[in-house]
């Protein structure tokens, strides 16, 4: 199965409900071979204060920085 339905049965089918999505297809997901997996992640800084907070509390933990509130 092609990523993009995946996406589409935990977003429209499953109406993001993870715990729905999960239970109607472990079977599928287990069948996936991971073994050639890379995970690529890249974290964007962009701030509208000139990077103040950056400069005063330097760089943190990416779970920590996303569970503050913040201007979008």
């Amino acid at each position: 199965m092609i990523p993009d339905v995946y996406i589409m049965r935990l977003v429209i089918n499953c109406e993001n409900d993870f715990e729905i999505f999960w239970g109607i297809n472990i079977e599928c997901i287990k069948s996936i071979d991971i073994s050639g997996f890379r995970l690529i992640a890249f974290y964007v800084l962009y701030s509208i204060g000139g990077c103040r907070e950056s400069q005063e509390k330097g760089l943190m933990n990416l779970q920590t920085v996303l569970s503050w509130v913040a201007i979008l």
